[in-house]
């Protein structure tokens, strides 16, 4: 009986250091909690569009002559402006990934169909991830591209 007393004092002094560690451990996990919550509210004001969305909302805002600055860069809205380019577009038919940075924009318009070669810049600090660089005009390469 003896052993039995001496075992239930062991367990009643190691009952402190254990409410301790989960204590601490609850208090890390919290921290942890409000930090990332912190980041994640922060850090999730913008939606972020993959290279094939920012293609297509990019151009649909190009051809609908009102290019939108946060996923057009300045560069080719100056371009756009200073050639006074107007848009008559039907309708985007085809956004055809070619890379990771590139993709090919097919339209149709009352002449006929029309291909559009962008370039896309991908940055963290831009709101949605990636903007268009340049857009160049390109022949229709195939009859199934239409």
């Amino acid at each position: 009986m003896q052993k039995y007393q001496d075992l239930s004092a062991e367990i009643k002094g190691v009952k402190l250091p254990i409410k301790i560690m989960v204590a601490v451990g609850i208090g890390i996990n919290l921290v942890i909690l409000v930090v990332s919550l912190w980041i994640n509210f922060f850090d999730g004001q913008g939606e972020k569009f993959s290279s094939m969305e920012t293609c297509f909302q990019g151009m649909r805002s190009i051809v609908n002559n009102a290019p939108d600055p946060e996923l057009i860069s300045e560069k080719v809205i100056l371009d756009i402006e200073k050639e006074d380019i107007k848009f008559s577009v039907e309708r985007i038919h085809i956004v055809k990934y070619l890379d990771g940075l590139h993709c090919d924009v097919i339209t149709k318009d009352p002449q006929g169909y029309r291909s559009y070669l962008v370039t896309l810049q991908k940055n963290s600090k831009f709101n949605h991830f990636f903007k268009i660089t340049d857009v160049k005009g390109q022949k229709i390469i195939s009859r199934y591209q239409r």
